[in-house]
């Protein structure tokens, strides 16, 4: 069977802001101890405006690479887990629901840009090494993204290059024999530093509690940044992540038995079989023009291409069992093949105006995108023990 689905998003969008930005000193005083602090980070996220987390009409949590690290956080499933407000539904191995608010989310964006994820799930395990940070707006975020939904967007913000010569290597170890190398190299091309390249790099090899389960993962990432004049850059860059699992469970275990009590199991019971996988990439090029024209305004405009392919062997299994035998579970093989791609286009200004005797920001844009993809099915069914 086959299945072709396409979706288009045009979204024009336009935002403005009462400005004056004021940085203040917050300022406690408890038991003799004076703590004094600055908010200075600006979050885009929200409304394309220069803001601070603190101005943003928004809830906003942002979870920066230094807790990325800390916390081993590899991937965006356990990194959401620790997001306040946001609900990580793991109801297999290899597919991932989430929630906000009492309302799925399915608004994820890179940078700022995307589609809803189809069918609003995340197949597989999405890496985090490419990432600089990640933020979750929580609440509608119709004004800049086209796309209304009142649980939450998430943004994962790519690294860049920087101008000085960064490199830092990292292995790790850890339980159901994890382990896990790291690779990321950053600096300038040139003497003025004007061209800069960033290379990274993943791998991740990993068993489970669960029987048969088995991911080998490897992530890749080039980015290039050129500083053509002291107006105009210019960016490009190429992802890839190929997320391999095996033993994947699809469904999952009878809850109760024929006489309707609770099945007991241990830890690593699956309905999975040896021959059963789940392969997913992920692939994603892209090209960015910004021009600043000296008097506050900035423009930009990207192209995005972004690609999918996905292969699984599946088996699920479902009924009561006889509480003495075990028989009388229906297992259901499936095969799938789920290729797509999708195509995004962004443009942005914003900038300073004058009105009323007042300064304001105004921002407005045009995004643009498309889907095109191919869901392939075959499947039979079969008595299993």
């Amino acid at each position: 069977m086959s299945i072709a689905f396409r979706s288009v998003l045009l979204t024009p969008v336009l935002a403005a802001c009462w400005a004056s930005p004021a940085q203040a000193d917050v300022l406690a005083e408890a038991d003799n101890i004076v703590v004094t602090g600055t908010v200075t980070d600006e979050n885009a996220s929200a409304t394309g405006l220069a803001l601070t987390l603190r101005e943003t009409p928004q809830s906003i949590t942002v979870v920066d690479r230094e807790r990325i690290q800390d916390f081993a956080l590899t991937n965006v499933n356990d990194l959401l887990t620790q997001m306040v407000g946001i609900n990580v539904e793991r109801v297999e191995t290899d597919r991932t629901y989430y929630n906000s608010r009492g309302f799925d989310i399915t608004n994820f964006q890179v940078d700022g840009i995307g589609l809803p994820l189809r069918w609003g799930i995340q197949f597989g395990d999405l890496d985090t090494i490419l990432f600089e940070n990640v933020e979750a707006v929580r609440g509608a975020n119709a004004i800049m993204t086209g796309v209304g939904n009142p649980s939450a967007t998430i943004n994962y913000v790519r690294k860049k290059p920087t101008r000085e010569l960064r490199a830092s290597l990292s292995a790790m170890l850890g339980s159901w024999d994890d382990r896990r190398v790291e690779a990321d190299i950053s600096g300038p091309l040139n003497e003025s530093g004007t061209l800069s390249a960033r290379l990274i790099f993943a791998h991740e090899d990993r068993d489970s509690h669960l029987r048969y389960n088995h991911v080998d993962r490897n992530v890749y990432g080039a980015i290039l940044d050129w500083e053509i004049t002291p107006q105009l850059r210019a960016s490009a860059g190429y992802t890839r992540q190929d997320n391999d699992a095996d033993g994947v469970l699809w469904g999952a275990l009878p809850l109760l038995d024929d006489n309707g009590d609770r099945i007991a199991y241990p830890r690593s019971a699956s309905t999975s079989a040896d021959w059963t996988y789940w392969n997913v990439s992920d692939e994603s090029a892209w090209a960015e023009l910004a021009y600043a024209f000296g008097n506050g305004w900035n423009a930009r405009g990207r192209f995005t291409y972004n690609h999918r392919s996905s292969g699984a062997e599946l088996l699920y299994a479902y009924g009561y069992p006889d509480a003495a035998t075990g028989v009388g579970v229906t297992g259901m093989a499936g095969k799938y093949r789920s290729p797509s791609d999708q195509y995004l286009g962004d443009f942005y200004a914003s900038g300073p105006v004058t009105l009323f005797g007042r300064e304001h920001q105004l921002a407005f844009g045009l995004s643009t995108g498309r889907t095109d993809g191919r869901e392939y099915e075959q499947s039979g069914l079969a008595a299993v023990a």
